[in-house]
């Protein structure tokens, strides 16, 4: 898969990195939310990562904000260094796929990717049973 991967800590960003390379992804690590808004034009992602704590941006309105405003139809991962079940929920509500929690457990990581990742390998079509 193409990732996105937007976290403005570099140590964090670089970790996740050398975490998902070694699955085999294809990455583009971002620091701001306007490089990966740059990127997005350019670039073809079938996932991004995004922080929550942003230095240009709150990562849960750029969330919501690549849906609505973008139609950005990709898989969303939110990362965040918050555990509440509150944040879980509004991240999700905001256009996330799934949320994971800092610190990041790399077999997680890793298991959360490859289960996204299954949607777009199943892509099945949506068949609607005829009506009479």
């Amino acid at each position: 898969m193409h990732i996105g991967i937007l976290e403005d800590d570099q140590d964090q960003r670089d970790y996740l990195m050398l975490c998902l390379q070694t699955q085999g992804h294809e990455l583009a690590g971002f620091e701001r939310a306007s490089q990966l808004l740059r990127a997005l034009r350019e670039q073809n992602f079938d996932m991004l990562i995004i922080d929550w704590q942003l230095p240009d941006a709150c990562g849960m309105e750029l969330t919501r904000t690549l849906r609505r405003e973008h139609g950005w139809q990709g898989l969303i991962l939110f990362i965040t260094a918050s555990q509440g079940e509150e944040d879980v929920v509004h991240a999700l509500e905001h256009g996330a796929d799934d949320f994971l929690s800092k610190p990041i457990n790399p077999k997680e990581l890793t298991a959360r990717v490859a289960a996204l990742g299954r949607r777009l390998a199943d892509d099945w079509p949506i068949v609607l049973p005829a009506t009479h």
